[in-house]
């Protein structure tokens, strides 16, 4: 049986590849549309949830340590995820093209420098892949998403420009967190 992990976010967003880190490949993701949602999924049964912590850009997620702590869930282990934002676009796609770029509202922070010549039109997401599976869906090449190269090959876009974070160093600390009312005893 795989283990079933609660995530903000879709598959190919940056959570899922903290959990790829972590539990390798054979995993079963259950997309969550909020840190909140998160946070039900873990108390309303054994599943283990994976939430960001703090990233280099952005700073510390205040909010989502305050969740952890009022809901009384137990913090198991601290993933780092470098995170390399990118580009995506639908294949045969110029920067020339592009007038929209969805994403997250912390990649868009992440990549201000990047796209701030470009006076392009930027849409928040739920989450990275999400816009992603956005950009694809509705196949329009004028509308572009940032998120990782996961996402881009999910979803069967180009990476257009790789790397647009503004600090190459980029980290977001991801900590795992479990219901101790589901755990076995003496595991923690």
């Amino acid at each position: 049986m795989k283990k079933r992990i609660a995530i903000q976010g879709n598959e190919g967003s940056f959570h899922h590849l903290a959990a790829m880190k972590h539990w390798g490949h054979d995993i079963a993701i259950r997309p969550c549309p909020s840190f909140e949602a998160v946070i039900a999924a873990v108390m309303e049964s054994d599943e283990t949830g994976l939430m960001a912590v703090e990233n280099t850009i952005v700073g510390s997620i205040a909010d989502n340590y305050a969740l952890i702590r009022n809901h009384r869930l137990s913090v198991t282990a601290e993933i780092a995820l470098s995170i390399r934002q990118n580009l995506l676009a639908l294949p045969d796609t110029d920067l020339e093209d592009i007038r929209e770029i969805r994403s997250h509202p912390a990649a868009l922070k992440q990549c201000s420098v990047f796209l701030s010549p470009f006076g392009w039109k930027l849409v928040a997401d739920c989450d990275t892949a999400t816009a992603a599976a956005e950009v694809a869906r509705r196949q329009e090449k004028h509308i572009a998403a940032i998120g990782s190269g996961l996402a881009a090959e999910l979803h069967g876009l180009q990476i257009l420009a790789p790397g647009i974070q503004d600090d190459k160093q980029n980290q977001t600390r991801f900590w795992i967190i479990e219901n101790t009312r589901h755990l076995p005893l003496g595991t923690l």
